[in-house]
């Protein structure tokens, strides 16, 4: 990943990640609340829509990879919109509230899966889609 596109909603739920961004490359929120902008110097910018934050975080990343870290309702708007080239999910055996579905409603397009082989250890079992 070479810069990301989260929601507002993850960004507040991680904390601002302590005030500064912890991952390579720019971090763009996508907010209503733009007013709320941190210092430059923290990694994150706070863009107010889809294209706006893909259009910035792409020419941020130059030719490396723009990530979209969610939460759902970002990752189904990416991929409705066909911003998605892979999608890589995470699992992990906690239940955190009701959550939102990551595929409901609208087209997703056509995806192909390739699951990877499950092993006991640090990570969480993982899922790689491609369009």
């Amino acid at each position: 990943m070479t810069s990301g596109v989260v929601g507002r909603g993850m960004y507040d739920a991680a904390g601002a990640w302590g005030g500064t961004n912890p991952f390579p490359g720019t971090l763009f929120v996508l907010t209503h609340r733009t007013a709320d902008q941190p210092a430059a110097e923290a990694g994150f910018r706070f863009v107010s829509d889809l294209d706006t934050a893909f259009a910035q975080a792409a020419e941020a990343a130059g030719d490396g990879d723009v990530a979209v870290g969610g939460g759902a309702d970002v990752i189904r708007q990416a991929l409705a919109v066909g911003k998605v080239d892979e999608l890589v999910i995470s699992t992990a055996p906690v239940i955190l509230g009701a959550g939102k579905r990551l595929f409901e409603g609208g087209s997703t397009g056509t995806w192909t899966s390739r699951w990877p082989r499950f092993a006991a250890g640090r990570m969480p079992p993982t899922c790689a889609i491609r369009s």
